[in-house]
């Protein structure tokens, strides 16, 4: 199940969305992101909007904090933990065939 709606209000894109899955299928293995958002994100060196996500039923234990982040120039979001004070992708090993994922965020075009 995928939802999501955005607003565009001048030069900013207010995002929500919520992916469900019923199956790991045919993921591969690696990072986990979202792709395909409805706009680019401004090309500023340095600069990655921040998403707040929320998930349930991952398989990862030892995490700490989940994170998102819009890299510049782009229409993905790469999604990513804390686990012992330092920062990493989630991968596809970190979840499970249930999980659930909810994002809202604002980045500059």
């Amino acid at each position: 199940q995928q939802l999501g709606y955005y607003t565009k209000i001048g030069n900013r894109v207010f995002l929500t969305i919520r992916i469900t899955l019923a199956t790991l299928g045919t993921l591969a293995g690696g990072n986990l992101s979202i792709d395909a958002l409805p706009f680019t994100a401004l090309n500023i060196a340095a600069l990655n909007a921040a998403a707040l996500p929320n998930a349930a039923n991952l398989a990862i234990t030892a995490t700490t904090q989940l994170t998102a982040a819009i890299a510049a120039n782009s229409t993905s979001c790469s999604l990513l933990h804390y686990a012992a004070g330092a920062q990493a992708s989630l991968t596809v090993a970190d979840i499970t065939g249930t999980a659930i994922f909810n994002l809202s965020c604002f980045y500059p075009t």
